[in-house]
């Protein structure tokens, strides 16, 4: 009798399973082959009989077969079956988050969003200016800085110097002011007396401070002109001896030799590189320190920046066609060097062309714009000497062009 009454409960119940069963089309979706992400149950995994796999609870079977409709189903389906489900044959408390409407989201953040590009629009800082006065089209990096403890006594001025060097060339020991040594073409050897050596290449630049004995050579170059050297001699020697025996070769040993005379001459290992510093008053127009020096810039005389400490800098930059810096003000004086191009540099209005190696001085706190209005890159090299506690950069609010 035990079993018959079971098997009754157990048809009466698969009945009102069924007519809370989802649809016919939802179990067809099941068996299609998709996958359906089982979700776990409060209490962990329920153990099973090994003879008949049933749950030892009363009613175990009948849970099973609940539980096979309800995976079978679509996830729209079980939410809505589940909410239909009587108290007793409701699952217990998920181990995972509610999914969430991505719309309710997007409603809720959109308010947000929008305040605050609106309140971005609103707040941009008014230093920034006019577009006239933003920069553009223009790259800048710092190559070299160094601390000056004080400024020559007196009246000061910018000089910049241009010194070639050819191979093997060595100028010094000696000791000076402090400046930069700012490499145009080749390689620029640099020896401090502690041992130190510093190769600068191309667009590179090293601090010499104050009294500090060093040496600049060139060295890169040295073999290359040793080989030239043996070259030119041994034809010399050559095209001597071919032309007392009649040699009917001579004519175009003499073309080899006029070759080779050339690139001597021409010199493809000379480097050239720029001393820039603060001078005294004193040293203008003073004796070049080399036969082959060129005397690229000397300003007017500095206006007084204070009894320091001060900071010396370097920066170059790379300014495209139509391109132009940011308008600004200088806490210290600045000196902008042309190194390719030609550049319009905007000074309180009115403007200065620059031309390719020259340069041109702005006094501390003088508004000032670099352009670019050629049809190739523009590059400068830009001096800067301010107090250490002053502002290299402070925009204006207008261009001064």
């Amino acid at each position: 009798m035990g079993l018959v009454a079971r098997a009754v409960r157990r048809d009466r119940h698969r009945r009102a399973l069924r007519a809370r069963a989802p649809s016919q089309a939802a179990i067809a979706w099941s068996r299609s082959g998709a996958r359906v992400r089982r979700r776990g149950v409060a209490g962990g995994r329920r153990r099973r009989h090994a003879t008949d796999g049933r749950s030892r609870r009363p009613g175990g079977a009948d849970r099973r077969d609940e539980r096979e409709l309800h995976d079978a189903a679509p996830r729209s389906a079980r939410r809505g079956e589940r909410a239909h489900r009587p108290p007793a044959l409701r699952r217990g408390p998920r181990l995972e988050h509610e999914y969430v409407n991505g719309r309710d989201v997007i409603r809720a953040l959109l308010p947000l969003v929008i305040a605050t590009a609106i309140g971005g629009c609103a707040s941009t800082p008014a230093n920034v200016g006019p577009p006239d006065a933003q920069a553009r089209g223009a790259s800048q990096h710092v190559v070299a800085e160094g601390p000056v403890e004080a400024l020559p006594a007196g009246t000061t001025f910018v000089s910049v110097l241009a010194l070639p060097q050819p191979a093997g060339a060595v100028l010094g020991p000696h000791s000076h002011i402090p400046g930069f040594t700012y490499v145009l073409g080749g390689v620029a050897t640099v020896a401090f007396v502690d041992g130190k050596t510093v190769d600068v290449a191309a667009g590179e630049a090293v601090f010499t401070p104050a009294n500090v004995v060093h040496v600049h050579s060139n060295e890169r170059g040295r073999g290359v002109a040793i080989a030239l050297a043996v070259l030119l001699i041994g034809a010399v020697v050559g095209l001597v001896m071919l032309s007392r025996r009649g040699w009917r070769w001579t004519p175009l040993w003499l073309v080899g030799l006029i070759t080779i005379g050339a690139i001597g001459v021409a010199d493809p290992t000379m480097n050239d590189w720029y001393f820039i510093a603060v001078r005294p008053e004193a040293q203008r127009g003073g004796a070049m320190p080399v036969p082959a020096a060129r005397r690229t810039h000397e300003s007017a005389a500095l206006a007084d920046l204070g009894p320091g400490p001060f900071l010396e800098r370097l920066d170059a930059f790379v300014i495209e066609p139509g391109g132009r810096t940011m308008a600004h003000r200088s806490d210290g004086a600045e000196t902008l060097i042309v190194t390719d191009g030609r550049a319009t540099i905007c000074v309180g209005g009115a403007k200065t062309t620059v031309e390719r190696d020259q340069a041109l001085t702005v006094q501390a706190n003088t508004p000032l714009q670099l352009l670019n209005v050629g049809t190739a890159p523009l590059g400068v090299v830009r001096f800067s000497v301010r107090p250490k506690s002053g502002q290299l950069e402070t925009l204006v609010d207008s261009s001064p062009c």
